[in-house]
């Protein structure tokens, strides 16, 4: 069965969702992007521009942006659908709390719309050969995902109230962006000490899987660092920024706003991690 998804967001990870249905014989569509580069990337990827009310018409509504941009993105579905006899499922995929995703879901419901958590795991990669992805997706109306139709996707569904999808994808976040942030910082205080070589080749010897890890994710966080900012703006919030554990991730969010602000620091974590045995030099 064919279906219509009306995606925000045409950047990586929309793009890579988008591709992965369009291959499934589903149509996909987008509002008129704001940037050269999404037009470029919605057209390669086959994704038709629709006109704004016309997403009422979709059987799902994607939200693959930016934390910041997820409830007012909301606001304006919301704004947009409301009386209208078509409604799309809303499905926000979004690094968010549970908390502001229960504040979209208040505005979305109070238009009459159906809405999804969801958490997306993994990373962007819309090659038909790997398995791409997981969609994690919780709340009454998650089902609707897989419900007579495949996607194209690896959808999860999740026994569980909303908020859960967005607890599980900060949780999986917290540990594996916080980790590259600590590696960042350590990594960026030994190249200005002057012991950046002999940092590297210790860790070759003692936590060569460790090096190995960092070596690949500290490099491919650099163009990314500053929308992780928001991200771990999140996950403190989902910990309570007032505590201990929360505190400590509003400070990884003020690390990689560094990084991304000051082209030194990314140059000086590329070389450092450059160094790492099979690494190009």
């Amino acid at each position: 069965m064919s279906t219509t998804i009306a995606i925000a967001g045409i950047g990586e990870m929309g793009v890579t969702l988008a591709r992965r249905m369009i291959a499934k014989g589903h149509r996909v569509v987008t509002l008129p992007p704001r940037s050269e580069a999404s037009v470029q990337r919605a057209m390669e990827a086959g994704i038709e521009v629709i006109q704004e009310e016309e997403i009422c018409k979709a059987d799902f509504f994607f939200s693959v942006v930016p934390s910041e941009a997820a409830l007012p993105l909301a606001e304006r579905v919301a704004l947009i659908c409301r009386g209208q006899s078509c409604k799309p499922v809303y499905c926000d995929w979004n690094a968010i709390s549970p908390a502001l995703m229960h504040r979209i879901a208040t505005h979305l419901s109070e238009a009459g719309i159906k809405i999804v958590d969801g958490g997306i795991i993994g990373l962007a990669d819309w090659s038909l050969a790997s398995p791409g992805p997981t969609l994690y997706a919780s709340g009454a109306d998650a089902k609707l995902l897989k419900e007579n139709r495949d996607l194209g996707l690896q959808i999860s569904i999740m026994d569980a109230d909303l908020g859960a999808a967005s607890a599980l994808k900060l949780s999986y976040a917290a540990i594996t962006k916080g980790l590259i942030a600590i590696a960042s910082m350590s990594a960026l205080v030994a190249e200005q000490s002057g012991c950046g070589a002999a940092l590297v080749d210790e860790l070759s010897r003692s936590q060569p899987i460790l090096l190995r890890s960092f070596s690949k994710s500290v490099p491919n966080m650099l163009p990314k660092a500053q929308r992780w900012v928001s991200e771990m703006q999140q996950i403190s919030e989902h910990l309570d920024s007032t505590s201990p554990q929360g505190a400590a991730y509003l400070a990884f969010a003020q690390v990689f706003a560094f990084i991304a602000a000051d082209t030194e620091a990314g140059n000086m974590l590329a070389h450092f991690y450059d160094r790492a045995p099979g690494m190009p030099s």
